[in-house]
Formats: C-alpha cells, structure tokens, sequence
C-alpha cells in the first residue's frame, strides 16, 4: 500500500476510504481465488446475443438445451480426469513446485518452517495451513514457501489443498441432469392459469442502435484493436497528442497543402447568361422579357 501511496496519494485516499476489502484479495471477506469474475448475470447474457431475439418460449428453451450442454461436456471432462485437483489447480502447482526447488528450509519445529528463498523468505505453518506470505491461505493452494515446506515434511501436497480445488467437488457441481420439458401439447396447466391472460410490458425504444453487447472493465482483456499513431507507430496515443509530431503534422495542415487546396477551391465561377436577352446575372426562367420577343435562333 505505500508503493501504491508513493504513485498517486490521491488515488491512495480514495481507495482507502472505499475500504480495502473491496478491491483487495488479502482483505476480502469472501474468496476470490485468483480469477476476475463476473455477475452469472453478465456471464449468461454473452451467450443470449441471438437468442435474445427469439419469442420467450424458444429463448427459455434455448437456454435450457445450452445449460444441458455445458452439463455433460464438464461432467465428462470432470469423470476422464485422473489427478486429485482441477487441471488448473494442478498446472499452477507444477509451476510453483519448479519455481521452489531452490528455495532452502530451516525446520523451526513438524509443523513451522522457515524457508529460505533469497527474498523476504516465508514462515509456514502446515497445521494451520498459512503463510507469512499470505498466499497460501488466501488461494487455499500451497504457496512456494508451503510446497518446500510439505516436500521436505514427506507429505503429500493434496491434503494441503482446498476442496474447491479438488475434482471431486469439480464432478460433484455438474452431478445434476438438465431434462427436456416436452412438447407444450404435452403439459399439464391448470383451468385457472389457461384462463389468465398476460400483455406484455409497456416498452419504449430508445434512440439509436440498440447494445447487444455489454461494456468490458478495465481488467478484462477482450479481442479489442490496438490503435497505433500514424507518426511514431508506437500505441497508446495517435497523432494528435503524439509527442514526435511537428505543429503540422498534429494539429494543422501544412502551408504547402493549405495553399494548394485552397488555390483550387476558390476559383472564379462563370457568371450566368439568359438565352433570352444576352445579359449576365440571370437565367431565361427568370428574364423580364417575355417568350415571343426573346425568339429562337
């Protein structure tokens, strides 16, 4: 918090007095496990862009066949894994694990350690399961520190996970099954229900092309183009407030071009000339002469 302080102290205040457990993972009263999230809300409604479109009845039913979809396809995937955690969870323990080999411990007492990674090193508890380095019992994974620790204990690391993590509890999420509602010729309504009619909600369109898709945060990183200056080539800015462009290449045209352009814009036009009498300023529509005298050639 003081490097952030020593960025912007403004900024610094302002996020303080928010309160540091809504925008800190250490402080947090929930467990975010190291993702960026959504509401389910915004998640569904990137998948509804056409469906959305559809009569209520076929956009429910869209959305049930969806979600039976993503039921079996993660079930399946949960059933064919063979390791005790999630395929990320154990990715990001390998790469933790190699990152630790050259870490050193000095054993305090079974459960304390002190490891020794030529920084701030880390003080772990495994009874507790935590960390000086807060990671492990923020993640609920065993940090750099915790793997040491549990290799030079002879412990195997899975009993140090969460069960979050685990793909029993992977498997156990998409346990349910997702069945078709049938035919609506099929359905049981009651007299009371068919009897009742339903308009729809008043509605009043709004100008403009209607939004299909929602606004990304900051964090996310979406497919958006980068915009590079036409001047330096380099991003994050264009050549309006690029710092390497001349006052005529940012700003204003160059003389040479205003010249030219306007030597060509601002030629004389050809004054108009009446059929009928001969005399500029008008044409024979609105001469004074009337048709027989004016006459033909």
């Amino acid at each position: 918090m003081f490097e952030m302080m020593k960025v912007n102290r403004v900024a610094f205040e302002e996020l303080m007095n928010v309160g540091p457990e809504r925008w800190s993972r250490a402080y947090s009263h929930v467990r975010r496990y190291r993702l960026m999230t959504s509401s389910i809300v915004e998640s569904i409604n990137s998948c509804l862009v056409h469906a959305r479109q559809m009569p209520i009845t076929t956009m429910v039913e869209f959305i049930r066949e969806m979600f039976q979809k993503w039921f079996y396809k993660r079930r399946t995937k949960a059933e064919n894994t063979r390791t005790h955690l999630t395929p990320w969870a154990t990715e990001l323990i390998k790469e933790r694990n190699k990152d630790s080999e050259k870490y050193t411990v000095r054993p305090i007492d079974s459960v304390n350690f002190n490891v020794k990674d030529g920084n701030k090193d880390g003080l772990v508890n495994l009874f507790k399961k935590i960390c000086s380095c807060t990671k492990f019992q923020v993640d609920k994974l065993p940090c750099r520190h915790a793997l040491t620790a549990i290799r030079y204990a002879k412990k195997p690391f899975q009993d140090f996970c969460g069960d979050c993590y685990k793909t029993t509890s992977w498997l156990e999420a998409y346990s349910g099954n997702i069945f078709p509602i049938g035919h609506p010729s099929d359905w049981n309504i009651l007299q009371d229900v068919r009897s009742k009619v339903v308009h729809p909600l008043p509605f009043h369109a709004q100008a403009g092309k209607p939004k299909k898709m929602r606004f990304k945060s900051a964090g996310e990183n979406g497919n958006r183009k980068t915009r590079n200056c036409t001047i330096c080539k380099k991003s994050g800015h264009n050549r309006q407030n690029c710092k390497n462009a001349q006052p005529c290449q940012a700003h204003h045209p160059c003389p040479s071009v205003t010249s030219a352009t306007s030597a060509t814009s601002k030629r004389p036009r050809r004054p108009y000339m009446c059929r009928k009498c001969g005399e500029e300023g008008h044409n024979s529509q609105k001469c004074a002469l009337p048709s027989e005298v004016g006459g033909t050639t």
